[in-house]
């Protein structure tokens, strides 16, 4: 699914939020605590339909947990919803709505309470509508709100601030593994830090520290993690990815998830990290590019001037729509966010007038 437009209305700090006219690939840049990283969220609850398993990661991320934790009853319940509202008041605000509601295509969360009932209703975009009563337990309505055989209907993968971890990604590399296609693009990915390298695997390894705990404790250590090593044209030899650098890792972390949303939505919180500002052109690049062939819609964070500049250079010399959107915080709590909206044409004008979009 490719959103043209997004609404956010009560959720996490937003009274309501617009972005309208989204693009293929969108910057999202403001001061800290505009709201970034929220509309990021808000993203994976449509995304996920409104699914319980969707608000409880962000509840974890957030922790947002309650002082007994989310399976002690109603009080850890009633915390995970706390959070996802303004202000947390679940009780006395209006329903959080996300999604394009010039498509029809929407998430509604709304508390519902009488003399009979304490719950949790859920409205996705398809599907029935989901129903978390409070005097239920948590493992009590991930049952019963778990649909089997039910995917979401949008794919949807979330490059963190700080990277994945090298499970995680190992996994991804698993997954695109008999796909010439996207093997190669992975590649290319790398070869903008490293030309040499021809091939990436993970391979299950022994760490240093693995090693010295297992002496340490006397004991088996059975799970070996999977490690990234590339293999350089002419070598033999297999180098740890790691050893190359953050940046290195970084591109890893942002490209495989990128092949791996076909169809569907990446999300990047806080693009630049762990990358030289060299780079930053070229991995753009290659985003606009794959996201075009792959049909992926992106959404990203940023606090660069370096990335903005990188971004709108791309974007200017790319068929596919890049958009950059600044946030505003009100400066009332009821107030709505201010977006200004910056197609690649405002966007060249306003570096070039040395005019601050970050």
């Amino acid at each position: 699914m490719f959103l043209h437009n997004l609404e956010i209305s009560n959720f996490r700090a937003f009274k309501s939020v617009q972005l309208n006219d989204l693009g293929r690939v969108n910057l999202l840049v403001g001061k800290n605590n505009c709201g970034k990283t929220s509309v990021l969220e808000a993203l994976r609850v449509f995304a996920g339909n409104g699914s319980l398993q969707s608000l409880l990661a962000l509840a974890i991320e957030r922790n947002d947990t309650g002082p007994q934790g989310f399976l002690e009853g109603d009080g850890g319940l009633k915390a995970l919803v706390a959070g996802l509202f303004k202000d947390y008041d679940f009780e006395n605000n209006s329903k959080i709505v996300i999604g394009d509601t010039k498509q029809g295509k929407t998430v509604t969360i709304e508390y519902v309470t009488d003399e009979s009932l304490d719950e949790l209703r859920v409205i996705g975009h398809y599907g029935k509508p989901k129903k978390i009563k409070f005097n239920d337990s948590l493992r009590s309505s991930l049952t019963l709100n778990s649909a089997k055989g039910e995917k979401p209907p949008t794919p949807l993968f979330v490059v963190r601030a700080k990277n994945n971890n090298d499970q995680e990604l190992a996994f991804l590399l698993d997954e695109i593994s008999l796909d010439d296609t996207k093997k190669k693009q992975v590649i290319a990915a790398l070869n903008l830090v490293e030309s040499k390298i021809k091939n990436l695997s993970f391979i299950a390894s022994e760490s240093v520290s693995d090693i010295f705990e297992k002496i340490n404790s006397h004991k088996n250590i059975l799970f070996k993690k999977r490690i990234p090593f590339v293999r350089l044209a002419n070598s033999n030899l297999n180098i740890p990815l790691n050893s190359m650098g953050d940046g290195m890792h970084r591109i890893l972390d942002i490209v495989l998830h990128l092949v791996s949303a076909e169809n569907g939505i990446l999300l990047i919180d806080e693009f630049e990290n762990g990358l030289h500002y060299a780079l930053q052109e070229k991995l753009w690049g290659l985003i606009f590019k794959i996201a075009k062939e792959l049909s992926v819609q992106v959404f990203v964070t940023t606090h660069s001037d370096d990335c903005v500049s990188a971004f709108a250079r791309v974007s200017a010399e790319t068929d596919e729509e890049g958009v950059l959107y600044r946030i505003t915080k009100p400066q009332q709590a009821d107030e709505p966010h201010f977006v200004r909206r910056y197609s690649e044409e405002r966007l060249s004008e306003a570096l070039d007038a040395e005019v601050e979009v970050r």
